[in-house]
């Protein structure tokens, strides 16, 4: 076996534990993390460090208003990319209030479940937005 090339994992290997941390404040330039402009800029930083195999801290000191549009944007797409395993095991969040905990868990239990049945979900939704066109 050669040496280098175990060296080399190795070197990648712990590349790939060490997180980035991305501090949501710096990123939105705002304590306000309410619209889904901003969390398209969160989910675009967070998808691009998980491309490159790297855990992710999502660090919230700063943040002091936090609605949902933002988390589905930021956080909630990602179910579409990734298996929920790969996200579990990945992505983690710092400085985060009790009550923007839950919201959190609401954001992602609802995104598991849109994304396990897209086209189902789509369709439904289709037909709502149809039959409010008729009226």
């Amino acid at each position: 076996m050669n040496p280098m090339m175990n060296h080399s994992f190795e070197l990648m290997d712990a590349q790939v534990m060490e997180p980035t941390y991305l501090h949501l404040a710096t990123i939105i330039g705002s304590p306000d993390a309410v619209s889904s402009e901003d969390g398209e800029r969160v989910f675009y930083s967070i998808n691009e460090a998980l491309k490159s195999g790297r855990k992710v801290n999502l660090d919230f000191g700063g943040i002091t208003l936090l609605i949902t549009s933002f988390l589905n944007t930021a956080v909630g797409q990602l179910y579409g990319v990734y298996d929920t395993k790969f996200i579990q095991d990945h992505l983690s969040v710092s400085n985060l209030s009790d009550e923007d905990k839950d919201t959190l868990r609401l954001v992602t239990r609802r995104a598991k479940e849109y994304f396990q049945n897209r086209k189902a979900m789509d369709e439904e939704i289709s037909k709502i937005l149809g039959d409010d066109q008729e009226h």
